[in-house]
């Protein structure tokens, strides 16, 4: 079971040419016998006139007994394709 509630700050202006997204996320899981409650955020970094951005992604335990770690983040370089795709 997840239970999630988020917020979506999408695409704040920062400048002229960069922009920020912001996702925080309360959330619950539970997986047989275990659960859990954790808050989580996204964070990405991008710029206007450029396809690539970088987003940052952390992940923190407030209450569980499940397996696994208290703390975790991971950093990502992303390329946006821009919908340029057309199904034949």
């Amino acid at each position: 079971h997840f239970l999630a509630a988020r917020v979506f700050f999408n695409r704040l202006n920062i400048g002229k040419e960069a922009y920020l997204s912001l996702i925080p996320q309360f959330y619950y899981l539970k997986m047989n016998a275990n659960d859990g409650i954790y808050v989580s955020s996204n964070v990405v970094l991008g710029f206007k006139k450029c396809p690539i951005s970088i987003s940052n992604m952390v992940s923190k335990k407030i209450q569980s007994n499940l397996d696994a770690k208290d703390f975790i983040w991971n950093l990502s370089l992303n390329y946006d394709f821009g919908a340029n795709f057309r199904k034949k």
